[in-house]
C-alpha cells in the first residue's frame, strides 16, 4: 500500500509529535524566578514565637540568603517598583520544590484570615526536594548573536534533551522580556533547542501592583532536536491578590500573586494551555510559584505539576 503525504499531513504530523513530545519536555516559554538575589538593610526582620521560627520579610534587619547579589531595599508597600528589583548574573538560590515527575497537592488560591488578609501558607507543602537555580550571562553562548539585546539567562526543565536549556530574557528600567529558549550547546543535533519569538514577552512591567492585567502574543519557529516546531503563543498576565506567604523558613508580607495563563496554537490547530502562579516580592523577586497540569481550565487549579519556594 502507497502512502501519500500532503502538506497538511506534514504539519499534522510534527504538531501531533510536538504535543507528544512536551509530555516529556517543557515546551512552555514560561518565566522562571530570576531576581531573588538578596535584599538590603529595611527588608527583612527576625519575629519568634515559642513555636515557630520564622523570618518576617517587612522592616527591620536584614537576613539575606546565604549567597547574595546586588543589594535592594524596598518599603514592604505592596507595590512593587523597579528600583525594586535587582537581577544578578552568577547567584545560586536554595529552593525546595516537589519531587520531579509528580503531582502534588496545593493550594494556591489562599485563604482570607480574620484581619482580612489573604494568607498563602506553604509550610506544610508536599515541597521537600532540595534544589538550587543559578542564572548565567549569554555573553558567549552560540545563539548571542540572535538575541543581542538578551542579558540573562535562566535554567528551564526539558526532559528529553540532554543539553541544559535557558530562557532567554531582558531586562529594561521598567520591564522584563522573554526573547526565547536555546540549549547551551549547539550540537549534537538532537540535543539542541532553539525557539525564539518574533516578538519579545513582556513578562514584567513595572511597577506591579494589584489589578495589573496585559496580555500579548507572539510566534515562535524553531527546533526541539530534530524536530521543527512552531506555534503562536497567547500570554494573559495578571496581577491578581496581594497579601502574605508563609514558606518553611520564612514569613512574607504585602507579597503580590501573579497568574500567567499561556495559551499556544500550534501550527497543525491543536491548542493547549498550562497556568502558572508566581508570588512576586520586592528584593527577593519571585519567592514561590505553582504550575498546573497541560490544559487545566481552572484558574483556581489544586494539583500542580511544580510545587517550589524559597529556601534557606
Amino acid at each position: 500500500m502507497m502512502l501519500s503525504f500532503t502538506r497538511s499531513h506534514l504539519i499534522q504530523a510534527c504538531t501531533k509529535a510536538a504535543l507528544s513530545l512536551s509530555s516529556s519536555w517543557f515546551v512552555f516559554l514560561l518565566l522562571l524566578g530570576v531576581t531573588f538575589f538578596g535584599c538590603g538593610q529595611g527588608t527583612t526582620s527576625t519575629e519568634k514565637s515559642p513555636t515557630e521560627k520564622t523570618v518576617d520579610a517587612g522592616s527591620g534587619e536584614t537576613a539575606a540568603p546565604k549567597e547574595t547579589g546586588p543589594q535592594c531595599k524596598g518599603n514592604n508597600d505592596g507595590i512593587i517598583e523597579s528600583k525594586e528589583v535587582t537581577y544578578a548574573v552568577g547567584v545560586t538560590v536554595n529552593i525546595r520544590r516537589n519531587k520531579p515527575g509528580t503531582i502534588v497537592s496545593v493550594n494556591q488560591v489562599g485563604n482570607v484570615n480574620d484581619k482580612g488578609i489573604r494568607v498563602w501558607d506553604f509550610r506544610e507543602a508536599q515541597a521537600t526536594t532540595h534544589d538550587t537555580i543559578k542564572t548565567v550571562s549569554p555573553t558567549g553562548k552560540w545563539f548571542v548573536s540572535k538575541f543581542p539585546q538578551a542579558n540573562l539567562l535562566v535554567p528551564v526543565p526539558f526532559k528529553g534533551i540532554n543539553n541544559q536549556v535557558f530562557q532567554i530574557l531582558r531586562y529594561t528600567n521598567d520591564q522584563l522580556f522573554l526573547e526565547g529558549i536555546a540549549s547551551d550547546k549547539e550540537k549534537p543535533e538532537q540535543d539542541k533547542v532553539f525557539l525564539p519569538y518574533n516578538t519579545p514577552i513582556p513578562l514584567l512591567k513595572f511597577p506591579l501592583r494589584d489589578g495589573d492585567e496585559w496580555v500579548v502574543s507572539a510566534k515562535t519557529q524553531g527546533n526541539v532536536g530534530t524536530l521543527p516546531v512552531a506555534s503562536t503563543d497567547t500570554y494573559q498576565i495578571r496581577v491578581a491578590g496581594r497579601g502574605t506567604v508563609k514558606l518553611p523558613d520564612i514569613q512574607f508580607n504585602n507579597t503580590l500573586r501573579i497568574v500567567i495563563k499561556v495559551r499556544q496554537r500550534f501550527l497543525g490547530g491543536q491548542t493547549r494551555q498550562r497556568y502558572q502562579v508566581l508570588y512576586f516580592h520586592e528584593c527577593f523577586g519571585e519567592i514561590a510559584r505553582a504550575e498546573s497540569k497541560d490544559n487545566e481550565t481552572k484558574e483556581t487549579f489544586n494539583r500542580a505539576t511544580l510545587l517550589r519556594f524559597l529556601s534557606f
